[in-house]
């Protein structure tokens, strides 16, 4: 029997050392000096930064926003054309392929103006600016060799302040056939239903990689 109890002695004296040690002993261990204390955060606080953040300089705010505007035209008309194409077929994306309405909320949210347009137009509303007919114009019709942009800043109205210009050609794409190809590329009821919303369209007869037109941004620098 005192064997037995110093066999158990001999076996939990080291345990019970041990579990003191690791609790730190009697209270709790003081946070190390380069530690924060349980409960506080290790981020450094703003006013402990000192980091400079430079304002964006007016001309590449503006020159940012109007290519934006112009991308913004591009990626959300084109993909809701698609996406119209496949849920309602050519009747659905001659319907999705207005600009005007994105213009305006692209106009509302970043305070540009945009637009989607051509030198040959299916709606006379999509008249583009005079500069933007003016690049379409030295670009002419046909296959499209390269996707060319321009982007300038051009004195703003009555000679005050600067305007940023950016506008980009647009290629004529399979999918685009079905409203803007040949008589045998557009279906009967899409044909029908542009005559009877625009009888002086002249956005027909395209071919798969013409130019098809431009896509455009433009908003004044705000010093």
């Amino acid at each position: 029997m005192h064997d037995f109890a110093r066999l158990l002695t001999w076996l939990l004296v080291p345990l019970i050392v041990a579990l003191w040690a690791g609790c730190g002993g009697c209270g709790d261990e003081p946070a190390a000096p380069n530690e924060p204390p349980p409960g506080a955060s290790s981020t450094p606080r703003g006013s402990d930064l000192d980091v400079d953040i430079a304002p964006v300089p007016p001309k590449a705010k503006a020159a940012s926003t109007a290519k934006m505007a112009a991308k913004t035209m591009l990626r959300t008309l084109g993909n809701g054309v698609v996406d119209a194409a496949a849920s309602h077929g050519a009747g659905g994306a001659f319907e999705a392929c207005n600009p005007r309405p994105l213009a305006a909320q692209v106009k509302d949210t970043m305070g540009a103006e945009a637009g989607w347009t051509s030198a040959r137009l299916r709606n006379p509303a999509n008249q583009a600016p005079d500069w933007v007919l003016e690049f379409l114009a030295r670009h002419g019709e046909g296959p499209l060799k390269t996707l060319a942009f321009d982007k300038r800043f051009v004195p703003g109205p009555d000679g005050e302040g600067e305007v940023f210009h950016y506008v980009r050609l647009l290629r004529v794409e399979k999918g685009c056939l079905q409203c803007h190809g040949g008589p045998a590329d557009i279906p009967p009821d899409v044909a029908a239903a542009i005559a009877e919303k625009y009888p002086e369209d002249k956005a027909a007869g395209y071919a798969e990689g013409d130019i098809r037109g431009a896509i455009w941004g433009s908003i004044p620098v705000v010093p």
